[in-house]
């Protein structure tokens, strides 16, 4: 297609189509919560980045001719920002992603016996934001944690 001049028209194409199936996933995984939120959203994000790998690979000859010669952004991280813009940013979604990772958080700061470990599923959540950019985690992680810290330390000090 990209020889033939069809390389504006693939492209839409696949950016639509998986655009259409990140909103299609955002509205699976908030039906989820707690726990089976962070999983459905794991597993979604582990078989996401595996479709979008077998994607780049096939669509390698459009990023490497049509993507470079109009200025495109390659296949990979469109898929990236797609995941962000149709699910991360979905307003359920990012307010419970920030409740489960706060939770996991509280059950650390308590000492809770499943806390000790961690949970590889905030992990996980944590590394999908930072592949996808360090503005993301610190939007999605890093600031909601360093704002829940400044709560929790401040109800617990003597004199305030």
């Amino acid at each position: 297609m990209v020889l033939h001049k069809f390389g504006h028209f693939l492209y839409e194409n696949v950016s639509s189509t998986v655009a259409r199936h990140v909103e299609t996933v955002g509205r699976r995984v908030e039906t989820k919560s707690g726990e089976a939120f962070l999983q459905e959203l794991v597993h979604a994000w582990s078989e996401y980045k595996r479709a979008m790998q077998n994607i780049r690979d096939i669509l390698m000859y459009m990023n490497k001719t049509f993507v470079k010669q109009h200025s495109r952004t390659p296949v990979h991280e469109l898929g990236l920002q797609l995941w962000h813009e149709h699910l991360l940013r979905r307003p359920l979604v990012a307010k419970m992603t920030r409740e489960v990772v706060l939770a996991a958080v509280l059950k650390f700061r308590e000492g809770k016996p499943e806390s000790k470990e961690g949970n590889p599923l905030v992990a996980q959540v944590t590394k999908m934001a930072m592949e996808i950019g360090p503005a993301v985690y610190a939007a999605l992680v890093e600031r909601p944690v360093q704002e829940d810290a400044k709560r929790f330390y401040r109800r617990g000090s003597p004199g305030r």
